[in-house]
């Protein structure tokens, strides 16, 4: 019997991915956009800015469906821009953010490859773990100080499992007990707002924002990795403590009829994990040694090249190679980032960044700085919160567009939109997210608690980052909020 030969791949067996009519309409209209959007005449004397913007579109249409993935649309919004005549190759190829993502990504395999992240978590537990109210911001303040220069989906992973021992050591049940909720939500919360620590937290989106605002400001406007620790741990002194409250309050339970472990229940955990190893040991070190040395100013590129050499060098090391560059690194999530960059190239060249800022700078002058940087910080939290695979473009619509406008108004890019980054990591609004269902499977909560909780908490730290960025950066920054 003859096999037919199928030219289109209809049912998406080989892509995953259906070729519905829906999707078909929805690939039509993508490539319709940027020649459409070229041809308004309200872009003319722009050189190609309507087509800049047009291909952006298209890209983040097909993502925001799922048509393609963020590896896919970093390659064809690359592609486009170099057929196109918008970047050449040297623009694509020059800049360290790739080496940078990949350094991150290593540096943050240690908590998985190393016992150190029980061992810290556990530790921490056996101290203020003796009341259950202490127990509850134990599991926030471990999970979020850990994800401050760790990965906070290899964090979230890492306390859920913590947390459902416990909570069988302690005979709360999941999906009855009150209290094992209030837990498991503060281990999903706690690596959502605590990667604002450090600019490795949530390094590749800290790292693509930065690098965007560099980019159509000229390099003019940056955040170093010492101004970002002082700026993310400033804000997390006011929200952490703020949001502990709000989840013991909103998430009641009876702590009377709750029997903690015993602190020997601990000491058998961090007896099972055995002494602190070598290559424990030599990770701390790096890791450590990364954060000191990033913010006291040594480039960045080249420190994090020489950190990955000694995590996979015989001697010295702390994990294999193999499982450095395969089990450390989403290499998708990295491309995609790396490739995303281009974005703000596009727009700085096609004159796209100047008209943007010529239309809108003089309606936004009359509106006060404070204003200005809790609606865009709101904005953004709402998109990241509530709509799936938005962090790039939710980047280019609150950074890469914005800071030109912000500059345009005399105002610094740096202060109005670094609380503006720190809303792109909370992503805990829908149980959707893949982060968010690494928790979810265990039971403990409902969809609808994550999305009600989530709101409060991300308004709660909305407004705190604002109001620190405000009044505390341009004196801890040493850089003035006004041009």
């Amino acid at each position: 019997m003859k096999r037919e030969i199928k030219v289109l791949d209809v049912r998406g067996v080989a892509t995953g991915i259906p070729l519905t009519a829906k999707n078909f309409f929805l690939i039509l209209i993508a490539i319709a956009i940027p020649p459409l959007i070229n041809r308004i005449s309200f872009f003319d004397g722009h050189c190609n800015a309507g087509l800049a913007l047009g291909f952006t579109i298209s890209v983040m249409l097909l993502l925001l469906t799922g048509l393609i993935s963020l590896g896919a649309g970093s390659i064809l919004l690359t592609f486009l821009g170099l057929a196109s005549g918008l970047l050449n190759t040297n623009e694509i190829l020059a800049g360290s953010l790739f080496y940078q993502f990949i350094g991150f990504c290593v540096i943050g395999y240690g908590a998985e490859a190393t016992p150190f992240g029980k061992r810290f978590s556990y530790w921490l537990l056996r101290s203020w773990g003796q009341r259950p109210n202490r127990i509850v911001i134990a599991f926030l303040f471990v999970s979020a100080i850990l994800s401050s220069f760790l990965s906070n989906t290899a964090i979230m992973i890492m306390m859920a499992s913590i947390c459902h021992q416990v909570m069988k050591q302690m005979g709360q049940e999941a999906g009855k007990s009150k209290f094992a909720t209030t837990c498991m939500l503060a281990c999903t919360i706690g690596p959502c707002i605590g990667g604002v620590g450090f600019i490795q937290g949530f390094g590749g989106t800290n790292l693509y924002a930065i690098e965007q605002m560099a980019s159509v400001t000229n390099g003019k406007f940056h955040i170093s990795a010492l101004q970002w620790a002082i700026g993310g741990w400033s804000t997390l002194i006011f929200t952490l403590p703020i949001v502990a409250f709000l989840i013991l309050k909103i998430l009641r339970f009876d702590a009377s009829s709750i029997t903690v472990p015993g602190k020997e229940y601990y000491d058998d955990r961090l007896r099972e994990l055995g002494p602190i190893s070598g290559n424990e040991f030599r990770w701390i070190t790096y890791a450590i040694s990364m954060i000191v040395l990033l913010m006291v100013g040594i480039e960045s590129t080249m420190l994090l090249l020489a950190l990955i050499v000694l995590c996979i060098m015989p001697g010295v090391g702390c994990f294999t190679a193999q499982d450095a560059f395969t089990k450390a690194v989403p290499w998708e999530v990295v491309f995609g980032g790396v490739g995303m960059c281009v974005m703000g190239t596009m727009f700085s060249k096609s004159g796209l960044t100047n008209m943007i800022s010529d239309l809108i700078a003089p309606r936004l002058k009359a509106i006060p700085p404070f204003s200005i940087m809790l609606i865009l910080s709101l904005i953004i939290a709402i998109l990241s919160m509530y709509f799936i695979a938005t962090t790039y473009p939710c980047i280019a619509i609150g950074v890469t567009m914005t800071a030109p406008i912000i500059e345009a108004i005399g105002l610094n890019p740096a202060i109005i939109l670094f609380p503006v980054m720190l809303s792109l990591q909370y992503m805990f609004g829908i149980f959707a997210i893949p982060i968010i269902q690494q928790n979810y499977r265990y039971g403990y909560w409902k969809k609808s608690q994550i999305t009600g909780i989530g709101t409060i908490v991300m308004l709660v730290c909305v407004l705190c980052n604002c109001a620190v960025s405000y009044f505390l950066l341009p004196s801890f920054w040493h850089i003035p909020l006004y041009l």
